[in-house]
């Protein structure tokens, strides 16, 4: 035994009608009224009751109370929904991509149908373009993307509690400026690149940083050069006679030979030299290499013995005794020959001349008359060029007394 409601899916506040149980006498609602039925509005949760009285009743201690609680009835919603661009909002089949507002009413089995109203806002995604500038071997992180190369690139972020954005970067890459370099040092020294220094001939490749730039790649072919140069530090030879002096260098590079001092060298920018001096001195070789300024020197000593000499009498005495007769030079077998001989008298006039006849010879000298008569006694002056058998010519000048 229940109260009835005639449309139990009604609307809020729509008019409905509340029936009580047939077989009653009296009824009483909690409205006041008296009938078996009344017209209410439909309040989701309205309480109502009703008092029973049957019939031939005698006292109200038999009244019968029914009581009865408006149920909800068809559901009306309103929903204020904002979704981002690109997303969709299902209410029951329908799917809503757009900005707008739909109606829609939906069935529940075993209970009243909703009225759904959504009130649709589309958030559209928020765009950023970025030009963005990298260095070759450097990388661009975008969202969980990577990025090395040259191009336009698309990306859509992904952020909690928020919309995605959507991000297009144009990248570019700027290349590494390179650099090659041919480097040479001498041995013992050594170079700087960057932060590192290198003694060792190699390839050598380093990656230096520039402020507020790229870094360059600088590439380096290194070569030490190594030059060493040995000769005898002495030798001693004869006058007249010549020295020939190969040193012994070692070096990986192409390189300049010069000697010095030129006396006597048949060649003064040569490895190998003939040395043919007139006096003891000492000759240095520097070697330098020709691809760097490294250099090598090494020097010897040459200590020139006089190995024959000319000789002429400090005293000329032609009287006629066979001694001493003529004034001639006398030379030993290094001398060749007498290229000119002669004299002079005190008041430098030339009295007598010889030329080229072989040393020692006596027909080759002064007899000691002027013009076919016997010269004055006194002091005569004498000056003798002569030639080594190595071909070196010599002065010798001096005087002598001729006495009678």
């Amino acid at each position: 035994m229940e109260i009835n409601q005639d449309f139990p899916c009604a609307e809020e506040n729509d008019a409905v009608t509340l029936t009580a149980p047939d077989g009653f006498e009296k009824y009483l609602w909690n409205t006041g009224e008296r009938s078996k039925t009344i017209s209410v509005l439909h309040k989701t949760g309205e309480r109502y009751f009703v008092n029973l009285t049957p019939f031939s009743s005698l006292s109200e201690n038999c009244d019968l109370r029914l009581d009865y609680t408006i149920p909800s009835g068809l559901g009306t919603y309103i929903n204020k929904v904002s979704i981002c661009e690109g997303e969709t909002y299902a209410v029951g089949d329908s799917v809503y991509r757009n900005t707008g507002v739909y109606l829609n009413r939906l069935s529940r089995p075993g209970q009243c149908d909703s009225l759904i109203t959504t009130e649709l806002t589309i958030i559209k995604l928020p765009e950023t373009y970025k030009k963005i500038t990298i260095c070759e071997g450097d990388s661009l992180h975008v969202g969980n993307s990577t990025y090395q190369e040259n191009g336009l690139y698309f990306n859509r972020i992904h952020q909690p509690d928020r919309c995605d954005s959507l991000v297009t970067t144009e990248l570019t890459v700027t290349p590494l400026s390179r650099y090659t370099q041919e480097l040479y040092i001498c041995e013992g020294e050594s170079i700087v690149v960057g932060n590192s220094t290198y003694k060792k001939s190699g390839t050598y490749i380093n990656r230096l940083s520039r402020p507020n730039q790229c870094d360059s790649i600088v590439t380096t072919h290194l070569t030490v050069i190594y030059l060493k140069v040995a000769i005898p530090t002495s030798e001693q030879i004869l006058f007249g006679d010549d020295l020939h002096v190969k040193p012994q260098i070692i070096s990986n590079d192409t390189y300049t030979s010069l000697w010095s001092p030129n006396d006597g060298l048949n060649c003064y920018n040569c490895d190998s030299v003939l040395i043919s001096p007139t006096a003891s001195n000492t000759y240095t070789l520097l070697v330098q290499s020709k691809l760097s300024s490294c250099t090598a020197t090494a020097a010897i000593n040459i200590e020139v013995v006089p190995m024959c000499q000319l000789f002429t009498p400090d005293i000329f005495t032609p009287n006629q005794d066979s001694v001493n007769e003529i004034f001639f030079p006398i030379g030993g077998s290094c001398i060749r020959q007498i290229l000119q001989f002669t004299i002079y008298n005190r008041w430098g006039e030339v009295i007598y001349v010889a030329r080229n006849f072989p040393p020692s010879e006596a027909s080759f000298g002064w007899t000691g008359h002027v013009k076919g008569k016997p010269a004055s006694p006194g002091t005569y002056n004498y000056r003798i060029e002569f030639e080594y058998i190595n071909t070196l010519r010599q002065l010798k000048s001096g005087d002598f007394l001729l006495v009678r």
